[in-house]
């Protein structure tokens, strides 16, 4: 009896979409967010250098665990004055707080506190977070540059979700599917090859771009038929 070898090669990484839609829209409120908590905080004793954030040579934030850290301007003084101090959260998106900073005056120098814990409603839904990432929830949060757009889904990753899906039995199709605004971006999936098959087409939503709407359209009835929301970052096991 012949005997199937079993290949050892380790499986391919799942590509990195970059933050989500529902994660870059958090960033552009922080501002506000974090506004809004230091209404309700008194502050003790500054941090001393070691418990506090810093900077490495591109500027680039990281708490003292290193953590990344997203830079929130929220406020500076007028182009050209004298002295002043410039006021940033600087906060950690994967435990959802933020430390309060001071930089500047004529004597230099910097005040901290924190960390402090964002409101429930300003949490960011990602846990892993990459120098990229970062770069683009601090353009978000700053409105500086226009956010890149999280990476969209392509065609292997959408049908091996659908596969996944279909092998838990947990695709429900109906009639009902997203009207044209609110599709991000349309993929050609696979064409069934006999005269009564179905075309698919994944259906990239605006909302969340993780999230894909499966249509086919054809079959004996001739009919178009969706299924509800899938997401393709988070499969079912």
């Amino acid at each position: 009896m012949a005997i199937s070898k079993i290949s050892s090669a380790p499986l391919a990484a799942k590509p990195h979409a970059g933050p989500s839609a529902a994660d870059l829209k958090t960033a552009k409120h922080l501002k506000t967010d974090i506004l809004e908590v230091l209404k309700r905080v008194r502050f003790g004793t500054p941090l001393t250098a070691a418990a506090s954030p810093k900077a490495n040579a591109k500027g680039e934030w990281q708490a003292p665990n290193g953590d990344k850290l997203i830079k929130v301007v929220l406020s500076k003084p007028p182009a050209g004055a004298m002295g002043g101090m410039t006021h940033v959260g600087l906060v950690n998106p994967k435990t959802n707080q933020f430390y309060d900073a001071n930089f500047g005056a004529i004597q230099g120098g910097q005040v901290m506190h924190g960390p402090m814990q964002l409101a429930d409603s300003a949490k960011f839904a990602g846990k892993n977070f990459n120098a990229k990432d970062i770069e683009a929830l601090t353009a978000a949060a700053n409105g500086t540059t226009t956010a890149p757009a999280a990476a969209t889904p392509g065609k292997t990753q959408i049908l091996n979700a659908l596969g996944t899906y279909e092998f838990h039995k947990i695709v429900k199709w109906g009639a009902k599917g997203p009207a044209d605004t609110a599709v991000l971006k349309k993929v050609a999936l696979k064409k069934e090859n006999h005269p009564d098959g179905f075309t698919y087409t994944g259906l990239v939503l605006k909302s969340d771009p993780n999230k894909v709407v499966i249509a086919r359209s054809g079959g004996i009835a001739g009919i178009t038929q969706y299924t509800q929301p899938l997401d393709v970052t988070r499969l079912p096991r």
